[in-house]
């Protein structure tokens, strides 16, 4: 059998740097046997269309020579944990082909051997990272097809490190994400699950039932109380209970550290030049880092920036003609979405501006019930206008709330003549109000893309168009509360359609409560979170 230059002896390295030289007589040393199968199939010749069937004819098609290190591909050799561990690339010349489809053959034959070494520090991802004195693009490129192929077999390792080696899991995860940033598969995003805060273990209880789309909301009168059921309703008790249960807490592999002081979620928000599909790969990423580890989103590197000023940093170096066209960056913006959802608010304008003292600040928050014009009746509502379109908004505002006649003197009675006519009166577009929608088209205009919660209140002797409610669907709301009698449910599926929290007031009208009720209406709001929130007496609001 001829091996070229390899004939006489074959190299072993047992870790970088060493080489360990075997006779070619030991044929009981496994690593041997290691070395002799893949020197055997380097001669194989592959094509784009080979299969582990033609692989395993043709290792067995030199019985003679072959068949007895065969058996050894199962063992544990001395220098390498498995022999998917030998097949690693160590050399400059990879044979990335051949490595993987040999990979692939073993991995048919020994279903559960790439998980030698996991959790013990001695993992194929461990070790793969060991090489460093390899070129940076062959390991790369190696990590990057490893992941690809095999995705969960990658997050069974990964979940051996998670119960045996955490601190070596936070190391592991900072060296492959930026390997895997725009390229991740679906399959290996299934690692970073989302389980709370610094915690590993948890006794989980009864879990909520999922919605079902196609329940009922059933509506029910007591005395003068109207109660509606939602489908899926979990009991306070239950809930309360699943809050007081024992976890085991430890450091979350989330929250670790690299040498820059950056975690996971910083290496993954980087800009580099992509597709569109890249591009939207890396959004998944991120999502899923920040469902895994929430407090990430707070973590400050040694640059001072935490991940939403890592990835503005980042952007603000790429030309724009570079980047793709959108209103706003999709990661920024999931990134400034999670931020606004805190509660406290300096901490929130910290995460998004930094906290030098000259730091440029814009409103988070819109409540015109708050604003006082020096104004006359006549020029109030221009006055208003102006002074909404002069303020610096951010493109997701943490709440909206506008009072019943923002544009009047608070002083004046609903019935003064000095009151602008057409606030109180129906215009020629239809039944009902309009004046709100200049408010919101300046919000538009503006760059305001989403609104956490809206507050506003209508006049019941003179309510706002359907249509004008309709339009807010240029916004995503996530709680809308419009103080109007009797909404309809397709106007509420129009309005707000990604809307989380749905506030509704009721007259008592049944035919109403049955619109809501119906497997078209509410329903249809699958966003709309199921939980029980008790008994609401007629003509008060109704919280779903």
């Amino acid at each position: 059998m001829d091996y070229g230059d390899e004939q006489d002896y074959l190299l072993l390295p047992s870790q970088p740097g060493v080489v360990k030289v075997e006779s070619d007589e030991d044929d009981h040393n496994i690593d041997y046997s290691y070395s002799i199968i893949w020197h055997f199939f380097r001669k194989f010749n592959d094509t784009p269309h080979t299969t582990t069937e033609d692989v395993d004819n043709y290792l067995q098609s030199d019985e003679v020579f072959t068949s007895r290190h065969l058996l050894n591909v199962g063992e544990k050799g001395s220098s390498f944990a498995s022999f998917i561990h030998y097949l690693l690339p160590r050399r400059v010349n990879a044979q990335e082909n051949k490595r993987f489809l040999l990979i692939t053959w073993v991995m048919r034959k020994y279903p559960k051997l790439y998980l030698e070494g996991a959790g013990a520090g001695k993992s194929i991802l461990d070790v793969a990272l060991l090489y460093d004195y390899l070129d940076i693009k062959i390991m790369t490129g190696f990590l990057r097809k490893f992941i690809e192929l095999y995705p969960n077999e990658v997050v069974d390792i990964l979940k051996k490190m998670e119960e045996k080696d955490i601190h070596n899991l936070g190391k592991v995860l900072h060296s492959i994400i930026p390997v895997i940033r725009n390229s991740a598969p679906s399959q290996f995003l299934r690692f970073f699950r989302e389980h709370p805060e610094e915690t590993l273990s948890v006794k989980t209880g009864t879990k909520r039932p999922a919605p079902s789309q196609q329940g009922t909301i059933s509506s029910e009168e007591i005395g003068d109380a109207i109660i509606l059921r939602w489908p899926g309703e979990l009991p306070e008790k239950v809930a309360t209970r699943q809050n007081k249960q024992s976890m085991t807490k430890t450091k979350h592999p989330g929250s670790f550290l690299n040498e820059e002081k950056q975690t996971a979620l910083h290496l993954a928000v980087g800009y580099c030049e992509c597709t569109k599909e890249q591009s939207k790969a890396q959004l998944r990423l991120v999502k899923r880092l920040f469902s895994w580890c929430p407090k990430a989103l707070e973590r400050v590197n040694s640059a001072g920036h935490h991940p939403y000023l890592q990835r503005i940093t980042s952007l603000s170096t790429i030309p724009t003609t570079q980047r793709h066209e959108q209103k706003e960056d999709n990661i920024a913006f999931f990134l400034k979405d999670k931020i606004m959802h805190l509660p406290d608010r300096d901490n929130v304008l910290d995460l998004l501006y930094g906290r030098s003292p000259g730091r440029s600040v814009r409103e988070i928050h819109l409540d015109l019930r708050e604003v006082q014009m020096s104004a006359s009746s006549s020029t109030r509502k221009k006055a208003l206008l102006n002074f909404i379109n002069g303020l610096k908004l951010e493109s997701i505002l943490q709440c909206v709330q506008i009072s019943k006649y923002p544009f009047r003197d608070p002083g004046a009675s609903s019935h003064s003549p000095t009151v602008d006519v057409v606030e109180t009166k129906p215009d020629k577009g239809g039944t009902g109000r309009r004046d709100f929608k200049e408010i919101f088209d300046v919000l538009k205009e503006k760059g305001v893309l989403k609104i956490h919660r809206l507050i506003v209140d209508d006049d019941d002797a003179c309510v706002h168009q359907d249509e004008i409610i309709e339009a807010l669907s240029c916004f995503e709301i996530e709680e809308f509360q419009w103080r109007k009698m009797d909404l309809s449910s397709s106007v509420l599926r129009e309005a707000a359609p990604k809307v989380q929290t749905l506030r509704l007031f009721s007259s008592g009208n049944y035919s109403v409560l049955r619109d809501w009720s119906s497997e078209d209406g509410l329903n249809q709001l699958n966003r709309v979170s199921y939980w029980p929130k008790g008994w609401r007496k007629r003509n008060s609001s109704l919280t779903r």
